[in-house]
């Protein structure tokens, strides 16, 4: 990070007893990729009941069977020889497993932590909130979403677009966050908040750059080929282009239903947006950053979508192999907002926010988190995941001849 004054966050590293981070990540992804090589199903540390099962089966004598007592070093063979459609039937079984067993390995191969993201991680920086408490967010009662009863005072709504104001006069705090490290944010109690995830490890610099700038130009060319309403130019997220895709459940639907995008012309812009080669690479980064830093989260989430998609096979997912349900294109050109909260996102969860355009991040375009009293400089192609469900968040507005875009992943607490 870069250096900091005034009223800058500090950032030493802090070291928590309790929890290695770099540690556990580690060694999680040395045994997986161990068994993955060996094409061996990964032993999470639970009994197997599976293939316990099956040796029973095959080998084990009933008591009734055998005339003399048995010991259980040596336990006499009272089985009869088997007939030729029994040593099929057990070949077809022998072969069924074996199948299963491959199934299983590349399963947990496609929900493992990628080693790219382990590398980011084993260098992050804790940097924790000593005043704040995460369990004081306002959850509802129902424990899946948020419960938005905080409102910001009158004084704080007048100044939220000045950022000198901000964090010279109101007392937040300014995070001069250079966008390719990564910081985890933790609460009074070490648990994380969320995760300044910054770029790919490996991919800083110019071919990070390329993937932003790539994929700024797909969203720009998206907006110019759309037509929108205007509630899609003017809600209250901000006066700018957006549009949502994939599926959520709420406000009145009877069950999980896709987002609607009217028009042919909307729908293969869309489309072509989702095709393109450095959108998908970053939302590939957006989950395996979820992945690693909200592991059973992630997990929970991808079984939930995989039911989904298996009851519901209308449901479009926007991504393969994604643990989120929705996204949302901030398709600008200024694309900033006022503070709200994202209520119907899933409140024990995180959305994954990806800035894109050519912008002054220190300027404007700052992500400001007002329950944490922070104000953090968000540079064009870094990602952040926070839980937008429960935090009030805005963006500071960026310069008027800048352009400024977003790529947002999020599940509907509904549809756990």
């Amino acid at each position: 990070m870069g250096s900091s004054s005034g009223n800058a966050v500090p950032t030493a590293r802090l070291k928590f007893p309790s929890f290695d981070l770099s540690s556990a990540l580690e060694a999680d992804n040395n045994r997986r990729m161990a068994a993955e090589d060996a094409g061996e199903s990964f032993d999470d540390g639970e009994v197997d009941f599976e293939d316990e099962e099956a040796d029973f089966e095959d080998g084990e004598a009933d008591e009734d069977a055998c005339a003399e007592p048995t010991t259980p070093l040596e336990p006499p063979s009272c089985d009869p020889p088997l007939s030729r459609h029994e040593k099929k039937y057990a070949q077809l079984t022998k072969r069924s497993r074996a199948k299963r067993a491959a199934e299983a390995v590349q399963r947990l191969a496609s929900e493992g932590i990628k080693p790219f993201v382990v590398e980011l991680a084993k260098g992050a920086l804790p940097v924790e909130l000593e005043d704040f408490d995460a369990s004081t967010l306002p959850i509802s009662s129902s424990g899946w979403n948020a419960n938005p009863r905080k409102k910001l005072s009158h004084g704080l709504q007048m100044v939220w677009k000045n950022l000198e104001v901000l964090t010279s006069v109101s007392g937040l705090k300014l995070l001069r966050w250079d966008g390719e490290r990564c910081i985890v944010l933790v609460d009074a109690h070490d648990r994380i908040i969320a995760v300044l995830g910054g770029v790919p490890h490996g991919s800083k610099g110019k071919e990070w750059q390329a993937v932003e700038a790539a994929a700024a130009a797909a969203a720009s060319k998206c907006r110019e080929s759309s037509t929108f309403t205007e509630a899609q130019k003017h809600g209250r997220r901000g006066d700018f282009a957006s549009r949502t895709v994939g599926y959520g459940y709420g406000n009145g639907r009877r069950k999980p239903q896709n987002f609607r995008v009217s028009g042919k012309a909307n729908q293969k812009a869309m489309q072509e947006l989702l095709q393109n080669k450095a959108i998908r690479r970053i939302s590939g980064f957006q989950n395996a950053l979820f992945n690693t830093f909200g592991h059973k989260n992630y997990l929970e989430h991808k079984e939930t979508n995989n039911e989904l998609l298996r009851k519901q096979p209308e449901l479009r997912a926007n991504f393969p192999n994604n643990s989120f349900a929705a996204t949302t294109f901030n398709l600008g050109p200024l694309s900033y907002s006022p503070p709200h909260m994202d209520p119907d996102n899933r409140a024990s969860s995180w959305c994954a926010d990806t800035t894109m355009g050519p912008f002054n991040p220190d300027r404007g375009g700052h992500l400001v988190l007002w329950d944490l009293g922070l104000v953090i400089r968000f540079p064009s192609g870094s990602t952040i995941l926070f839980p937008s469900a429960l935090i009030t968040h805005s963006t500071i507005p960026i310069q008027a001849d800048e352009t400024r875009y977003a790529m947002i992943q999020y599940s509907s607490g509904g549809l756990f």
